[in-house]
């Protein structure tokens, strides 16, 4: 087919030939090169009765490529973004639920992958990346059935950060954690986790008022000895 693709190609059935090329492809798992060529077919021959398939096909390619969660999802993302270029381009398509069903699909699996690194890295003891990555996933993922444990874990990745941090840097951290917790507020003050998401509240409240007492404490501290400097007599020499 690939010799006679060659030979026949500006001919009139060119896009014939080039289809059954692109399905033997894909026919034999052979996805990537299958998914280059249906491109072609819906680029080159636009007006061809195979332009509709060949595009949503490409998307197919993709979508067949994407592995588990757990990995990699580069073929994923671009399964999503070849489906959406397909309902983009044909709006009327018969194959439009089946489409927007399959980035459905595909876009589960992101949801999936980006929560669990987020929680494993709260399992691991890295809080401050937990905190950025389970904010990053309520962004990204709004609609995920992980949403309300994604911004429980924020509120806990954060307090418990700022209780590994150095006390210099502890009182930024514990408002980042009372920040998260008045987005939980917002979002979901009916939660069975509220209980625990105040008491982390309270606690925060807690750590910021000692650490601002022994701020004051050092500040006054440091004044009464400017202040005596200041007052002590000049001592004469001769």
């Amino acid at each position: 087919l690939e010799e006679l693709i060659t030979i026949y190609k500006g001919s009139k059935n060119i896009d014939d030939l080039y289809y059954m090329y692109a399905k033997s492809h894909y026919e034999q798992d052979e996805f990537l090169i299958a998914a280059f060529h249906f491109k072609n077919i819906h680029d080159n021959y636009p007006t061809s009765k195979y332009a509709e398939e060949s595009l949503y096909l490409n998307a197919v390619c993709y979508q067949r490529m994407s592995p588990t969660p757990n990995l990699d999802q580069e073929y994923t993302i671009k399964a999503i973004e070849n489906f959406q270029l397909f309902v983009n381009t044909y709006p009327k398509s018969e194959k439009l639920e089946e489409a927007n069903n399959n980035v459905r699909v595909l876009r589960r699996k992101l949801e999936i992958k980006a929560f669990d690194g987020a929680n494993l890295y709260f399992k691991t003891g890295h809080y401050r990346a937990a905190a950025v990555a389970f904010a990053n996933f309520l962004k990204t993922f709004p609609d995920a059935p992980e949403t309300e444990k994604a911004a429980f874990l924020t509120i806990k990745s954060y307090y418990l950060y700022a209780q590994q941090s150095i006390p210099s840097k502890q009182l930024e951290r514990y408002e980042s954690a009372i920040g998260a917790y008045k987005d939980v507020v917002a979002n979901y003050k009916n939660s069975s986790g509220m209980a625990d998401a105040e008491k982390i509240y309270n606690q925060s409240l807690e750590e910021i008022n000692k650490l601002n007492s022994k701020k004051n404490e050092y500040q006054k501290k440091m004044n009464c000895q400017a202040l005596t400097l200041l007052l002590k007599p000049a001592t004469l020499t001769n």
